[in-house]
C-alpha cells in the first residue's frame, strides 16, 4: 500500500477505471482493486487474477 501511495503521488498511473470511482491495478499474481479519495487509496479487493474469470470485480 505504502508503494502504490508513493506511485500515486509522484504521477504514475495506477490502473484503469473498471467501474465510477473503482480501479484495477495489476500486480501479478495478484490484482488489486482500489478507490482513491482525498489523495488516499482504499483498498476494496484484492483477488488472485490466476482465479479471476471475469473482467468485472
Amino acid at each position: 500500500m505504502n508503494t502504490m501511495e508513493w506511485m500515486a503521488e509522484a504521477g504514475f498511473a495506477l490502473g484503469p477505471e473498471v467501474r465510477p470511482g473503482r480501479r484495477y491495478w495489476p500486480v501479478p499474481p495478484q490484482g488489486v482493486y482500489y478507490t482513491e479519495r482525498h489523495r488516499t487509496l482504499y483498498v476494496a479487493r484484492v483477488v488472485d487474477v490466476r482465479r479471476r474469470r471475469s473482467r468485472h470485480p
